[in-house]
């Protein structure tokens, strides 16, 4: 898809799920409905995370997320549309390295895995920052890992 002039974009992708209207690139832009970039901002780290992670806030109709519990009601009693905030880095991930594709196991081993083990590890695999800056959500930097592998110490004793 041609956007801004760029080949490389690909309808955004969560839980598997294309996410109607809204698009992202290699590098972390992610264009809304109207073809704005949407902004990102930063909460807290979490779960260890030194920087601070960036985010996305979008809205889009009920029916494509189901009964997610990350997704609220936006305001006003009739509207059908759902507020939901999803990692920016994990937005990449999934759209552009999913987690069947790249697993955190060696490829091999993951097609002999039963469906309720890969269920598992979709659910619980993390998306690493690779230089451990959490602003650099470019494709090459990002990797799928396990809970163990994104430990703090772990990583600081690879260095």
């Amino acid at each position: 898809m041609d956007i801004f002039g760029k080949e490389e974009w690909k309808p955004v992708v969560r839980h598997g799920t294309v996410i109607p209207g809204y698009y992202a690139d290699k590098t972390g832009i992610v264009v809304g409905k109207t073809g704005k970039v949407l902004s990102k901002y930063s909460c807290p780290g979490i779960y260890g995370h030194r920087g601070k992670m960036q985010k996305l806030a979008f809205s889009t109709d009920e029916s494509t997320f189901g009964d997610y519990n990350y997704r609220k009601p936006c305001k006003g009693k009739r509207s059908r549309s759902v507020h939901m905030t999803i990692a920016v880095h994990r937005i990449i991930m999934e759209t552009w390295k999913p987690i069947d594709e790249y697993p955190p196991i060696p490829k091999k081993d993951w097609d002999k895995t039963p469906e309720s083990a890969k269920q598992f590890i979709r659910d619980s695999a993390i998306v690493d920052h690779i230089d451990d800056d959490t602003h650099n959500n470019h494709i090459d930097n990002l990797q799928w890992v396990t809970p163990l592998e994104n430990s703090s110490y772990r990583k600081k004793s690879k260095a």
